[in-house]
């Protein structure tokens, strides 16, 4: 009923800020102006101690954008204060992720046996030698910011400027990047200003430690390491959406080769990712928080590594059902 709520409020802004609606001096004292403000403010509200509400929410204002449904204002108020203010959530200089373990309550999630070590790979960034370059975090993302031993989120290296304190923030990525690049290629026709994301580096598991662990790590370490896993693969397949040229269209020559060669080298990195993951698979495994909404409690009863996972007795329709009054 949350989702349904939501959508419906968000169907409002074309019909309130009309991609054709004349922009004035004073727009913003405008009814139309601060009802489509409000709306997104209840939106935002209503959807942060739900991620995966979020992350429809943002999918569909990136198709009004993308279809150029809504006013270009609207658009960069949506972008500012619903994406660009928060990706930082998810992504922290090539130094930092580097030095990652180093971190003291890092250490303490890996004592707990839930994570382990973290390693920078595929970078394909022009300067990968450059640590002012980022580095998206999907493997530490996973962990649970309500844990008291992470009260503090800078010390782990995760910036805390984010409302979205949720253990399955994880999902909101692919989402606000999808809002971003929409924005981009609206406002200026191509992404050939906006293509540095393509060559970032991701933060995942320690790929040799994790081997030498596999007989002896916790259900929900193994859990954690395919859930990166997915996570990466279904961040890669996002790259590769916006990045494969639709033409040459605002892309010099070089650019447009490099595009291309980057978009490339991520299909294959998608497949040895995919291989990865199904080495690590085990029956019984769901993705952090696909199947879980809400408030919802963890599904998933961890026991052992070899026995099967028992699922609560409330249902998912049970746990997240609730009526979301738009007005």
């Amino acid at each position: 009923m949350k989702l349904i709520g939501i959508v419906g409020a968000l169907s409002l802004l074309p019909k309130l800020m009309p991609s054709d609606y004349p922009v004035q001096d004073d727009f913003q004292e405008s009814k139309r102006w601060k009802t489509a403000v409000q709306i997104l403010n209840m939106v935002q509200e209503h959807c942060k101690n739900w991620p995966r509400c979020f992350a429809i929410a943002l999918d569909e204002m990136a198709l009004m954008v993308s279809q150029r449904k809504i006013n270009v204002e609207l658009s960069y108020y949506i972008n500012e204060n619903w994406a660009e203010n928060q990706i930082e959530m998810f992504s922290i200089d090539k130094k930092s992720a580097k030095t990652f373990d180093e971190e003291e309550n890092w250490k303490e999630m890996k004592a707990e046996g839930n994570f382990g070590s973290v390693s920078v790979r595929f970078d394909l960034s022009a300067n990968d030698g450059d640590d002012d370059d980022a580095t998206f975090v999907i493997y530490p993302n996973l962990s649970d910011p309500s844990n008291q031993k992470q009260n503090s989120r800078k010390n782990i290296g995760i910036p805390t400027n984010s409302y979205v304190q949720h253990p399955h923030r994880i999902i909101l990525m692919c989402s606000m990047f999808n809002f971003m690049q929409a924005f981009h290629y609206q406002r200026d026709g191509s992404l050939s200003e906006f293509n540095a994301p393509l060559g970032f580096s991701i933060l995942l598991f320690d790929k040799k430690e994790a081997e030498e662990m596999r007989l002896t790590m916790s259900a929900k370490m193994r859990e954690n390491i395919c859930s990166a896993l997915f996570y990466a693969i279904n961040w890669f397949r996002e790259l590769i959406n916006a990045y494969t040229p639709r033409g040459n269209e605002g892309y010099s020559e070089a650019e447009y080769s490099d595009a291309t060669g980057n978009v490339l080298v991520r299909l294959s990195q998608i497949l040895e990712l995919e291989k990865e993951l199904e080495e690590w698979i085990f029956p019984g495994w769901i993705p952090t928080g696909i199947m879980e909404d809400g408030g919802a409690q963890n599904f998933i009863s961890y026991k052992s590594n070899t026995e099967i996972r028992s699922t609560n007795s409330e249902t998912t329709l049970e746990a997240s059902v609730r009526i979301f009054h738009i007005f």
